[in-house]
């Protein structure tokens, strides 16, 4: 999965999925374990959770920012068999 962001603005990830469960994907886009800073963004690298499996569903995603100026935000979830 990867979040990108602008460096100044602090952004949270969650997943909602169908079944009722929220997933805390990322705390922050400032978390230097996920995230390095590419100019004038802040772009983050995190692995998908392990889950149970599961019927399929459709998921929400919630970014919440959390400082800094208006922002846009990308998430992308790339599912691939291992």
């Amino acid at each position: 999965m990867s979040v990108t962001a602008p460096a100044s603005a602090s952004v949270a990830v969650n997943m909602r999925t169908w079944y009722g469960t929220t997933l805390t994907i990322l705390d922050s886009t400032h978390d230097r374990a996920w995230c390095r800073r590419r100019g004038s963004q802040a772009i983050c690298f995190l692995p998908f959770p392990f889950l149970p499996a599961q019927l399929a569903g459709t998921w929400t995603v919630v970014a919440s920012k959390q400082s800094g100026p208006p922002a846009t935000v990308r998430v992308v979830v790339t599912f691939a068999k291992p």
